[in-house]
Parts: C-alpha cells; sequence; structure tokens
C-alpha cells in the first residue's frame, strides 16, 4: 500500500510565429541633420496632401508617416552601417597581414591605420550595443559594460513575454498566430472607426 497517487501532466510548448513586434525609436537619431530634413519634408507634403482633414486625422495620419519614414531611414541606415563594419573588418585584417609580411622595421603608417579603423569599429560596436540596451530596456548599465550577449538576452525575454500566446474571442480560445493577429487587427479597426465617428459628430 501506498499512499502516492500517480499524476499525469502534459505540458504544450507552443512556439507561435513572432511578428516585426513594435519600433522603439533610438532618441540619438533625432540629432541626423539628413532624418531631421526628411521628416520636416515629410510633414509638409502630409499636410499639402490631406488640407481637407480635419485636426484629429491629420494628426493621425502625420503620426504615422512620421513612423513609416523613420522605419525606412533607420533601416537604410542599418544597411550603410553593416557595410561600413564588413569593410573595417576586412581593411583592418588586411592591414594585419601587411605587418606581419612586411619587410621593413618601419611600420608607423600601418600602425595608424590600424588604429584609426579600430576606432571606426569600435564607434560601430559602441552605436550597436547602445541600440540593444534600449530595445532590452535595461535599468541598469554599468559604465563601459560591453557585454553585448547579456543584453541581447534581455531583450529576447522582453520580446517572448510581449507576443500574445492565446486570445479569448467571444468565450473561445485561439492560440494560432494568424488568427490572433486578424483578431487584433479587427479589433483595433472597429476601435480607431468608432473614434473617428465620434470625433467627425461634434
Amino acid at each position: 500500500m501506498t499512499d502516492h497517487s500517480l499524476v499525469e501532466l502534459k505540458l504544450h510548448n507552443i512556439q507561435p510565429e513572432r511578428g516585426p513586434g513594435y519600433f522603439k525609436i533610438n532618441n540619438s537619431i533625432l540629432l541626423d541633420t539628413q532624418y531631421q530634413t526628411q521628416i520636416k519634408q515629410e510633414i509638409l507634403n502630409t499636410v499639402q496632401n490631406n488640407k481637407d482633414a480635419n485636426p484629429n486625422t491629420l494628426w493621425e495620419v502625420i503620426k504615422g508617416n512620421i513612423r513609416n519614414t523613420t522605419i525606412r531611414y533607420t533601416s537604410f541606415k542599418q544597411k550603410e552601417t553593416h557595410k561600413l563594419e564588413t569593410e573595417t573588418i576586412k581593411t583592418i585584417e588586411t592591414l594585419e597581414k601587411q605587418l606581419h609580411q612586411t619587410n621593413t622595421n618601419d611600420t608607423t603608417d600601418i600602425e595608424n591605420e590600424k588604429t584609426l579603423k579600430k576606432q571606426i569599429l569600435d564607434g560601430i560596436y559602441h552605436t550597436h550595443l547602445n541600440g540593444i540596451i534600449l530595445r532590452a530596456r535595461a535599468q541598469h548599465v554599468e559604465h563601459n559594460e560591453k557585454n553585448t550577449k547579456y543584453f541581447a538576452n534581455i531583450e529576447k525575454r522582453r520580446s517572448e513575454q510581449k507576443t500574445v500566446h492565446k486570445l479569448v474571442v467571444n468565450g473561445k480560445d485561439i492560440t494560432n498566430r494568424t488568427q490572433i493577429l486578424e483578431e487584433q487587427r479587427l479589433f483595433f479597426e472597429t476601435l480607431y472607426k468608432r473614434k473617428n465617428a465620434e470625433n467627425n459628430s461634434f
């Protein structure tokens, strides 16, 4: 005889397909003069193309266009930075080979160029780390902390936490990622239509 009862446990490891997530701007881009010019022009174009819109609708359109312009610009900058990073790493590797293969003792020029390229690479890594820290929303950052993996893991965990794994609609559980996204879209579409109708009624 035993006082232990058999317990059956079933675990469902649901890992739905993740969407792109929300966009969080890195405030440092606000100091970019090229970005400032694009945003100013986008606002002017939006106002010009929506002269008959009421102020509330116009403001929503402006915010949406600013967001889209920002995403395009930051994506472009990211590609340019990645290209520069790749080229800089290759240049450093080439310079290191030259240092090992050179037959002369005067390697000052090569050393100086290598130092300059490393400074450029450090700047790229620093910017990249700041972006990860921003997205991870880490509360405490040690001075000169460069543990990129740590902050990347925080970012990943936060991304997983904000993912909607299950949605209850009319008493029915929905776990399919595509259906969840569609229900969310319908909810906010209905919500904003109702708000616009209320604003236009005044």
